[in-house]
């Protein structure tokens, strides 16, 4: 009896087959997905992976199975895609994916043209509810609203100022006029 033909019959009596999932009926874990032993390395193992392993073939290195039809607990491969953890958790049902797919911030301002900004960190931001609440900081303390715009136009001359005499000789020199 070969690998393939083993694990089949040893979890055919765990699937209920329905009208389209095949619902693994052993044990699930704390998430719902079915687990199972695995034969060679006696590990426990999701088992929707199992199935599609045995039945369709490896998954590729760096991408997990999503269930297209959103049952944690189905295993038919037919329900299952090899994708990209990101894909998989912004088509989920999770934070990442209603924040993804918010078209407003929440003060309902849309997040499109020159409303949207990107930071850094690729986050989606709203420029007017950031122009809002810098008027508010502007209006509650304008003494050190204007003590920072200092600060930063000195910033800003400062590093116009060395971008010239950067080539200069005598840098240090010519930078203390």
């Amino acid at each position: 009896m070969t690998l393939t033909e083993f694990l089949l019959a040893r979890i055919a009596d765990k699937i209920q087959v329905t009208d389209s999932c095949w619902i693994w009926t052993g044990g699930l874990n704390r998430n719902g997905y079915g687990q199972v032993m695995h034969p060679d390395t006696k590990r426990n193992v999701v088992a929707h992976r199992l199935v599609y392993e045995t039945l369709v073939g490896p998954i590729p290195v760096g991408l997990q199975l999503d269930h297209l039809c959103r049952v944690r607990a189905c295993v038919n491969p037919a329900h299952l895609e090899p994708v990209t953890q990101r894909i998989n958790l912004l088509r989920g049902e999770t934070i990442t994916a209603r924040a993804a797919s918010a078209m407003s911030c929440p003060a309902g301002h849309p997040y499109s043209g020159t409303n949207l900004y990107r930071d850094p960190d690729g986050n989606r931001r709203c420029r007017e509810c950031h122009r809002l609440r810098q008027d508010a900081r502007r209006t509650a303390n304008p003494e050190a609203a204007r003590a920072a715009a200092r600060r930063h136009d000195q910033a800003y001359r400062d590093r116009k100022r060395a971008a010239v005499y950067a080539d200069h000789p005598d840098f240090d020199e010519a930078w203390r006029q």
